[in-house]
């Protein structure tokens, strides 16, 4: 009877070690990610630290006035009225704010979230932003070990925590950390397993894409192409992967409806998340918006990269579209949808006019986008930093420009090994649209951040080609501590 009850407890205690542990609990228990995330964190926290005193710029600003707006309980702010209605600057920052929906909600509900708990401090908001940069170093080690495997997880882990322009947007008062956030959660649970995502994942997924085209509008543009690239590559189960996609995008609009509703009731006609869109693509397309690239008075970067201007948009701003907008409807105060109408109506006037000329500013947008400066580099040589030494800005300018260059030479290489993979063509087709997006309208370097964490996936299996192999025990991934990479 002993024996006998000896053997079932040291049965029991086998099963029990032999079972299975959970992705989570494994990463708890990983020395190697825990140091991952301690790096991240660290650099994140000293880099904000050190940037507390920051000034705001631009966007940075009018996101802080309207959490700030948000908590004192007058609703969501931001319209075209500021410059109708005060034509005495061009900033917004600068005028009286009007009820509107001149850009998405979400990321100004994340800062008045934070600030509502925290004295409307924005030193606490950079540090929520710290917190979540880090957390998707995690995000991105979970995508490359379910993509590739565990070793090129971490190393594209490793990459996007020392990645300076990474580091730097989580101390930025921009959308980008929040949004890179949210587009790389709903990208891990679509692409973590090889089957056809449950519905859960699906309606999971949906959420998370609705905040995030809350947070960018282009997502909402870009998720039939998701739908479809769902259902051909899970196309030996395409009714499954067919009703997960219809089913993952009625919780978007589910997710986006309440705010549409909002604006309906405020425009008294459909805006579904912002009317921002239009002005973006008539300042990319007028003929004199590239006037200012031959400006000498137009602030440009250090050499090597003194003829790009830091702001290649700059003379075509709101306040111009307004008394373009007063002489077209002839009306004295435009509405927001008059302004939206006047500025599409102008870019489209311009694109058919001169479609030749369109196409040779899309390649200019395109450097714009690409080129390998950014807004860090920017930042520090605007001053928005406040004095920097001149070593540390060149050693920081340099340093941001190779890591950029090297990780689109090894996210090139890493790409063309993995060709054949769904996932691959999934990154393409995103990168793809989103330079559709800004050669129709502009480009910014800012707008090229959140695709970067995938180029740096791939990126990981171009670097690991020319690191020295590691044992197979290492690399080895089973299906009880992680998923399978999809099939094609």
């Amino acid at each position: 009877m002993n024996q006998k009850s000896t053997a079932n407890s040291a049965t029991r205690k086998l099963t029990a070690a032999d079972r299975p542990t959970s992705p989570t609990a494994e990463l708890l228990r990983s020395r190697p990610i825990v140091a991952l995330l301690a790096v991240a964190l660290l650099i994140r926290g000293v880099a904000m630290w050190e940037a507390r005193h920051a000034h705001l710029v631009l966007d940075e600003q009018l996101y802080a006035i309207r959490a700030d707006a948000l908590l004192d309980g007058r609703g969501f702010l931001g319209s075209y009225q500021s410059w109708v209605r005060h034509p005495e600057s061009p900033y917004m920052a600068m005028l009286p704010q009007y009820p509107g929906a001149y850009q998405p909600p979400a990321y100004v509900v994340f800062l008045a979230a934070v600030m509502g708990v925290t004295g409307r401090s924005i030193l606490a908001v950079k540090a929520a932003q710290v917190l979540l940069s880090t957390f998707t170093v995690l995000i991105v080690y979970a995508i490359g070990r379910s993509w590739f495997d565990r070793r090129r997880g971490l190393i594209a882990a490793w990459i996007c925590a020392l990645y300076p322009n990474l580091i730097a947007f989580s101390h930025y008062l921009w959308t980008e950390t929040f949004f890179i956030f949210l587009l790389l959660l709903s990208v891990w649970v679509l692409t973590r397993a090889k089957r056809v995502p449950g519905l859960r994942s699906f309606l999971v997924a949906g959420v998370i894409l609705g905040l995030a085209a809350l947070t960018r509008s282009s997502v909402l543009y870009f998720a039939p192409v998701l739908m479809v690239w769902l259902v051909v590559t899970y196309r030996a189960q395409w009714r499954p992967a067919l009703a997960g996609a219809i089913a993952m995008a009625v919780m978007m609009a589910v997710t986006i409806l309440p705010w549409t509703i909002r604006n309906y009731r405020l425009y008294n006609a459909v805006v579904l998340i912002d009317t921002n869109g239009p002005f973006n693509l008539w300042r990319g397309n007028d003929p004199t918006t590239f006037s200012l690239r031959q400006d000498p008075a137009a602030p440009k970067y250090a050499p090597p990269f003194e003829r790009i201007p830091m702001n290649p948009v700059g003379l075509q701003n709101a306040l111009e579209l307004s008394f373009l907008a007063r002489e077209r409807f002839d009306v004295a105060y435009p509405t927001d949808l008059q302004m939206m109408q006047c500025a599409r109506d102008l870019a489209w006037d311009c694109i058919r006019v001169d479609f030749v000329g369109f196409l040779g500013r899309a390649g200019l947008k395109m450097w714009d986008m690409w080129n390998p400066t950014s807004f860090l580099i920017r930042h520090l040589r605007l001053g928005a930093y406040g004095p920097v030494s001149p070593i540390v800005e060149g050693v920081i300018t340099w340093a941001a420009g190779i890591t950029y260059l090297l990780v689109m030479i090894l996210g090139v290489i890493g790409w063309s090994r993995r060709w054949w993979d769904a996932r691959a063509w999934l990154v393409l087709l995103l990168l793809l649209f989103h330079c559709a997006i800004y050669a129709a309208a502009f480009g910014l370097t800012r707008f090229r951040l959140p695709l970067m964490p995938f180029i740096i996936l791939f990126a990981a299996n171009g670097l690991a080609l020319f690191l020295p192999p590691r044992g197979a025990h290492h690399d080895e991934i089973t299906a009880e501590t992680a998923p399978t990479p999809t099939e094609p």
